[in-house]
């Protein structure tokens, strides 16, 4: 958690947790599943899970339709953690490719850590938040 400052915390909401659970779901029983249970076990008992508000559905109503508009698509989860960040005036930090496009929204503070951990938050998560 390099990159957060000392009154940021670290939160992450209830769709990263589906999609974190779903990943390591899907994979077989092995050793890698049994290391990423063990570092999602860790991050999920650490890191407060922030539930989906109205306030949420307000903003990914608001970003579903610009990029709409745009002719951007972007996944449902992807809007909805967006709308998830935007709701807590959160920095939204990732390592999938959901950036692209979102820029545009100005309102969304973004940080992509595809170039490693310089962006904060920790190396098991699809999405986190920091506020």
């Amino acid at each position: 958690m390099a990159g957060l400052d000392p009154g940021d915390r670290l939160v992450t909401c209830a769709i990263v947790r589906g999609e974190i659970l779903f990943g390591i779901e899907r994979l077989p029983q092995g050793r890698r599943r049994t290391e990423l249970e063990g570092t999602a076990r860790q991050f999920l008992d650490t890191v407060r899970c922030e539930p989906v508000t109205e306030r949420a559905g307000d903003f990914y109503a608001a970003v579903k339709l610009a990029r709409q508009q745009r002719g951007l698509p972007l996944d449902e989860n992807d809007l909805w953690v967006a709308a998830s960040a935007l709701a807590l005036d959160a920095t939204l930090v990732s390592r999938d490719k959901i950036s692209k496009g979102l820029m545009a929204y100005e309102s969304l503070r973004w940080r992509s850590r595809q170039a490693g951990p310089q962006g904060g938050g920790a190396d098991c998560t699809t999405s986190v938040m920091s506020r």
